[in-house]
């Protein structure tokens, strides 16, 4: 597990994940999605096909079938939801 900095631009809101690193980043971007969503009373979680996870460190959208290990992210990093 790591905990990451993960910004909403839609949302214009900032929040600390713990993630399985190991885990799908569709699967994650889902999970923050959804806790964006009850935070802010939305209704996005039904449309996460269309939602990214972009690293600043390394300037990069990710492959969602991919996993954070796989782009080396650690606790501390900062990624945004786009």
């Amino acid at each position: 597990m790591i905990t990451v900095e993960i910004y909403s631009a839609l949302l214009d809101s900032v929040y600390d994940f713990r993630l399985d690193e190991f885990a799908e980043i569709d699967s994650v971007i889902e999970e923050v999605v959804q806790m964006f969503c009850q935070k802010h009373l939305c209704s996005l979680s039904q449309d996460t096909e269309h939602s990214f996870m972009y690293s600043e460190k390394n300037q990069c959208i990710f492959n969602g079938k991919n996993c954070l290990y796989d782009y080396r992210i650690k606790t501390g990093d900062r990624l945004v939801l786009i």
